[in-house]
């Protein structure tokens, strides 16, 4: 199996990665230590896969055999969680590994960028047709609705939101717009009737979480309290009230950027959402500049993976959108999350060395 020379390799891209997520360890080394060194582990196999990934030769990827496979592998590791799954909180989302619990759906984002990469090219013409459209969105319905039945309905926004952005930088007309926007307000009524209470509760409380105070507008209270308190420099590291004290909830994973906040204030956020852009901003270069359409989807699958999952999750630390559970890229803690995001940006840095681009 071919593997590609470090000629090309995007240095940039790499150094990214690891302030980012040295920056997410710091915040969680804040409050316990031992959860510090289990993320040191899951990023040791993150690297170790980073690197593979990177000199990987892709093309396996194009094989149609070779998907088919992933795409079935995904549907059974979905569909098992109803069997084997770890039911926590009333969400059966993980598989219970012992040593960590493994989130499917972390995956199946990576095995929906290759699938939808290798559906929607090339890109040579202007518009995709309405066959391909329909196609490829038939192909990854199963996911969302395997997902959202977990329930995780922030994953399986995630998973749609992937969709539109590959489809739309494949070319879409400004009929299939119009007709899109449409298809979306019809569903938005029979979707709303289709969640489950605490998740209506979620958008009420996003619209004013004062309503309910000490119930479902308290984690978006708390989160806005934390991001205040932290004022222009922060409290200092270790110093979060909000955090250390169990006011704030899930502050290492969904609410760990009002933990940062609070700890490196305005300035430390900054310089946070600044490494994000940098990042992003190399992903999407890499993707304008590839020589060929798989290749350009694929790095634009995994610049829309991150850029969904940032914006989300800043936003709903900031009480400007509703809270979903979505992590945080790199900075929240957890394995699986870690390791996805590590082999996606390994797929960025793999096409940026086969194209020879920097």
């Amino acid at each position: 199996m071919k593997f590609y020379r470090s000629k090309g390799f995007d240095f940039f891209l790499f150094l990214f990665y690891l302030v980012i997520f040295s920056l997410g360890a710091f915040a969680i080394l804040s409050t316990s230590s031992s959860t510090f060194q289990s993320q040191l582990i899951f990023f040791a196999i993150g690297i170790v896969l980073y690197f593979a990934t990177s000199f990987f030769d892709i093309s396996l990827f194009k094989k149609p055999l070779f998907v088919f496979i992933l795409y079935i592998l995904s549907l059974l590791l979905l569909a098992g969680l109803f069997v084997f799954g770890e039911n926590i909180r009333g969400s059966v989302r993980w598989y219970n590994l012992k040593f960590f619990n493994f989130q499917p759906s972390e995956v199946v984002k990576i095995v929906e960028i290759v699938i939808l990469a290798k559906i929607l090219g090339p890109l040579s013409l202007p518009y995709l047709s309405v066959k391909k459209i329909i196609l490829s969105f038939l192909i990854i319905s199963p996911f969302v609705l395997l997902v959202a039945k977990q329930p995780d309905l922030g994953n399986a926004l995630v998973l749609l939101g992937i969709w539109v952005f590959m489809v739309f930088y494949a070319g879409v007309n400004p009929k299939q717009i119009l007709v899109f926007l449409l298809a979306i307000f019809l569903i938005s009524y029979p979707v709303w009737n289709v969640l489950h209470d605490y998740q209506r509760q979620r958008v009420i409380s996003f619209i004013n979480p004062y309503a309910d105070p000490l119930g479902s507008g308290y984690n978006v209270i708390q989160s806005i309290v934390a991001v205040g308190s932290g004022g222009t420099f922060g409290r200092g590291f270790g110093r979060g009230t909000q955090s250390h004290l169990r006011f704030l909830p899930e502050y290492r994973t969904d609410f760990i950027f009002a933990a940062f906040s609070e700890e490196w204030g305005f300035l430390g956020s900054l310089v946070l959402i600044i490494f994000y852009f940098g990042l992003l901003y190399k992903i999407l270069a890499i993707s304008q500049k590839a020589k060929d359409s798989f290749s350009a989807l694929l790095s634009l699958g995994a610049f829309s993976l991150l850029f969904i999952q940032c914006v989300v999750n800043i936003g709903m630390n900031l009480g400007v959108l509703p809270v979903t559970g979505i992590t945080l890229p790199l900075v929240s803690y957890g394995g699986s999350s870690l390791i996805a995001t590590s082999i996606v940006l390994g797929l960025s840095q793999n096409i940026a060395i086969k194209n020879k681009l920097w």
